[in-house]
């Protein structure tokens, strides 16, 4: 069973509890997920409120360059303009 971290997870610490996820077709216990707060959301929140103007200086292509290197880090294949996913990264 998979045990799932959430981003908001990295700026806030949660209840520690966790909630069962289910496969909505079978009904399957998938994995484990943590449980937040409307305490923790509003943490979230402020978070990326402060963060929403250096965010935005970086300008087209470098939130580009900041979406590929969290692709990268998470082993996330990119998307392309049309929302498919390329067969290779060697088109970025």
């Amino acid at each position: 069973m998979e045990s799932y971290q959430t981003l908001l997870a990295s700026i806030t610490g949660g209840t520690g509890e966790t909630r069962t996820m289910l496969d909505p077709a079978t009904g399957a216990v998938v994995g484990e997920a943590p449980v937040h707060t409307v305490e923790d959301l509003d943490r979230a929140v402020a978070a990326a409120e402060e963060a929403q103007p250096a965010w935005a200086a970086l300008g087209h292509e470098g939130r580009s360059a900041a979406l590929l290197r969290a692709a990268d880090a998470w082993n996330v294949p990119p998307r392309t303009s049309r929302g498919c996913f390329p067969v290779s990264r060697a088109n970025r």
